[in-house]
């Protein structure tokens, strides 16, 4: 009977939602058994990300005293509003409009 509500438990918080993410359902979990570290989130999303056009660059940095990754942008549309997350891998994900970045 302990086992069951144990595994009843585990089933509840493991329970997904889903956001569409350029096309495709990418699944978010409330419960990780590896919470993967801010830098291997930004490893695999940042390719994805620098696709949108306006984007230009991906970062670590702080928000509200906790980690979160930064998207850099020249300027915050609607379309990079739709494709960029909120959150990734647990991590909340802001927006930093920067203009255009040029090299001297």
């Amino acid at each position: 009977m302990v086992y069951f509500f144990v595994i009843s438990l585990l089933l509840s918080e493991l329970h997904t939602s889903y956001r569409t993410y350029g096309g495709r359902d990418t699944t978010y979990s409330k419960l990780q058994l590896h919470k993967m570290t801010i830098s291997e989130v930004l490893k695999k999303y940042t390719d994805r990300w620098m696709k949108i056009p306006g984007v230009i660059g991906t970062g670590e940095g702080e928000s509200g005293g906790k980690p979160c990754i930064k998207v850099f942008t020249e300027h915050n549309s609607k379309l990079i509003k739709k494709k960029v997350p909120k959150t990734a891998e647990g991590y909340k994900v802001v927006l930093e409009e920067t203009g255009k970045i040029k090299t001297r």
